[in-house]
């Protein structure tokens, strides 16, 4: 749940509440500021910046201030539909790195008024940099006001220090925690391979040659998700809220042929770790590789799923050759159904701010790009179909959480990541409406 001033979760702040809240008479301060409108957006970028850079903090946008305190009655600005839009377009254009506040618009009764809430969290991106009056600079809040009548200033030179520690200390701990995760997936691969060498046949085991076990590679033929916080810090569930989250929410793919659908991880045991809950188990008998999913307390989603398949082709002479080939429609409904289990999980964690999303395959040299097969209009000869020299793909991409929640930033987004695994298979001609279709059935199987 978003922590909120109203003494309920944000989602739920309605415009009286907000009135409510101002009738109290609380004054402006390090966590607080009103602003009458947005018609000067500089002012209220930069207090929203000056949060994030400090401990964060809340702009009530539509109420105007005397002496730091609310003027009394609040009866809100004219409604208008791009209030949110305009914020985040001038964040964009002027701060960097970008870090965006939650929202909540609160409409009058009648309609016509509205108050726009709007929570900065602390960031750990921070620092975080301002265009402002042709200069680049750094705002702070403060609370000590005698050298000007704004309670943001410049930060001093052991400020910034201070900011750069913090964003360094969570991008440590943003690393510990994926390799946390991969070792919990690589541990339980190498025990089954162990396992499986353990039950050949003993004759092919003597006294005098032992067995020298060496693992395989386990990402052999898997495209792996991983999805985190760029910059963690608390965490935000607890061990087995996240448990009942991966026993609860299914991940689809829709696939029917080919291969069997990506197992649903209910059902299967899900195990505890240090930080967090997975599920592990043999992707049997379409690919023999193994499947993972997890979920931690701070947010770290990480998939690894077998989409590489093979079959043997005859040829002339009579021998036979092996095809390894991968489906972009496996591809795809793998990418958005770990976003969707990112989606809801994170909405009931309450985790918000900006996300690392990567997507990884490394599979055999010259695997084959095959299409959804119902549809004939993607433009490909199945007798030499497209392929990846290499066998590898590696996507990276910063996302926020409102991306999440937008089903058209969302699309654009599975969609530009789609286009640069296409692109290795040397796949140059796309076609978007065909892709986005692809995405749009993929959501609705979610």
């Amino acid at each position: 749940m978003q922590p909120s001033i109203f003494g309920k979760d944000l989602a739920s702040v309605e415009f009286t509440d907000v009135v409510a809240f101002c009738d109290q008479q609380p004054k402006e301060g390090l966590g607080l500021d009103y602003k009458k409108d947005l018609s000067t957006l500089e002012s209220v970028v930069k207090t929203l910046v000056s949060f994030a850079n400090t401990n964060g903090g809340w702009v009530i946008v539509g109420v105007e201030d005397e002496n730091d305190a609310p003027k009394l009655p609040v009866t809100g600005m004219k409604n208008e539909d791009n209030f949110e839009q305009r914020l985040n377009n001038s964040i964009v254009a002027s701060v960097s790195p970008i870090v965006l506040p939650t929202y909540k618009k609160c409409i009058s009764q009648d309609g016509k008024h509205a108050l726009l809430v709007a929570y900065m969290p602390p960031s750990q991106s921070a620092p975080h940099f301002m265009e402002y009056k042709s200069k680049h600079v750094l705002f702070i809040r403060v609370a000590d006001r005698s050298k000007s009548q704004e309670w943001e200033d410049y930060a001093s030179a052991p400020q910034w220090e201070m900011l750069r520690n913090r964003r360094q200390a969570s991008v440590d701990l943003r690393v510990q925690l994926l390799d946390m995760m991969k070792s919990a997936y690589q541990s339980q691969a190498f025990n089954e391979d162990m396992r499986k060498d353990m039950e050949r046949p003993a004759t092919l085991i003597t006294a005098l040659s032992p067995v020298k076990y060496t693992p395989r590679k386990h990402y052999r033929g898997s495209q792996t998700i991983t999805l985190l916080p760029m910059y963690p810090t608390l965490q935000v569930g607890e061990v087995n809220s996240v448990r009942r989250m991966i026993t609860s929410e299914p991940i689809h793919n829709g696939i029917t042929m080919r291969r069997p659908q990506t197992p649903d991880h209910r059902g299967y045991d899900t195990k505890i770790y240090q930080n967090g809950a997975y599920v592990f188990h043999d992707d049997k008998p379409a690919t023999d590789n193994y499947y993972f999913f997890g979920l931690d307390t701070y947010g770290t989603v990480m998939q690894v799923d077998p989409i590489e398949l093979c079959r043997d082709i005859k040829e002339d002479d009579g021998g036979t050759k092996r095809l390894w080939f991968t489906d972009l429609q496996l591809i795809v409904m793998d990418i958005v159904g770990t976003l969707k289990f990112a989606q809801k999980s994170y909405k009931s964690m309450g985790l918000v701010g900006n996300l690392l999303f990567h997507a990884e395959f490394s599979g055999q040299d010259k695997c084959l790009m095959y299409f959804p097969f119902t549809n004939p209009q993607w433009v490909y000869n199945t007798e030499n179909p497209p392929e990846n020299i290499t066998g590898y793909y590696s996507v990276k991409r910063e996302i926020d959480t409102n991306v999440l929640e937008d089903d058209e930033a969302f699309t654009l987004f599975v969609a530009g990541v789609a286009k640069e695994i296409l692109y290795s298979f040397n796949y140059g001609t796309i076609n978007n409406d065909l892709l986005t279709a692809l995405i749009h059935q993929a959501n609705r199987r979610q």
